[in-house]
């Protein structure tokens, strides 16, 4: 199915291309990125190992929105009555956030572990960040304003995973006495992550101001082990800033 939609993609643009402008300009985004779906969470907890990279969050497919980066180049062909056809290209760092409410280890005595019915303290987060190259080729239509033009560009995300690391903290809390243990676990290479995405560019002279929403399509937990009916999706908000270089 992407084969054919990707030749169909290039023989397109290769036949638009003749009675068009080209525009060529350089982008940087920053953005807001979670996950959905019901296996998605506010909570979860970090179970030591025996070193950090063997630490890890139960579930680190946070609901909570946490600050993402990219950078990459957009290629757009703009027809004379207003119709757009191109892609853009972003090396991209999004993170989500889960918070954390408990903390278990196997491997040595915690400092609240003590014949008593005080319970400790616990609370931290844990940030999940994943690396990609994220492919977008879009349709569109420029609006001519009085001192600028304006592009809606609906399309798609293809975002090919690769690599995910996370980074978790957890302070428990015994009686003032403050615990901090840490997560640094490898994720490994997170899935190739299809998303619908509506994007909006407001142009003036070579300068452009860029939004856009991206939901994703791609189960992140397919095929995990005792998570046969896991669904977990990434949602994305994207806010940037472009330059035309050609």
């Amino acid at each position: 199915m992407r084969k054919p939609l990707l030749i169909l993609f290039i023989l397109g643009l290769s036949l638009y291309s003749y009675a068009q402008k080209m525009e060529i300009s350089v982008q940087a985004n920053t953005g807001l990125f979670h996950y959905t779906g019901a296996s998605a969470v506010n909570d979860s907890y970090i179970l030591e190992g025996s070193h950090a990279d063997e630490t890890y969050t139960n579930d680190p497919y946070g609901k909570h929105f946490a600050f993402s980066y990219g950078a990459g180049f957009k290629l757009s062909l703009v027809g004379p009555t207003g119709f757009i056809f191109g892609v853009q290209t972003d090396y991209e760092i999004l993170r989500s956030k889960v918070n954390i409410n408990n903390f278990i280890s196997s491997y040595v005595a915690m400092p609240y572990v003590q014949t008593t019915t005080t319970s400790p303290d616990i609370s931290g987060h844990t940030y999940l960040n994943s690396y990609a190259v994220n492919i977008n080729p879009y349709i569109g239509y420029r609006i001519k304003l009085k001192n600028c033009t304006f592009d809606v560009l609906p399309g798609v995300d293809v975002g090919v995973g690769l690599s995910s690391r996370e980074n978790g903290v957890a302070n428990v809390n015994y009686n003032g006495t403050v615990t901090t243990y840490r997560s640094k676990r490898d994720r490994g290479t997170p899935p190739n992550d299809a998303r619908l995405r509506l994007g909006l560019a407001l142009h003036h002279n070579k300068f452009t101001l860029n939004g856009s929403f991206a939901q994703g399509l791609t189960n992140h937990m397919a095929g995990y082990v005792g998570s046969n009916n896991a669904k977990v999706y990434s949602q994305l908000f994207r806010l940037g800033l472009g330059y035309q270089i050609y």
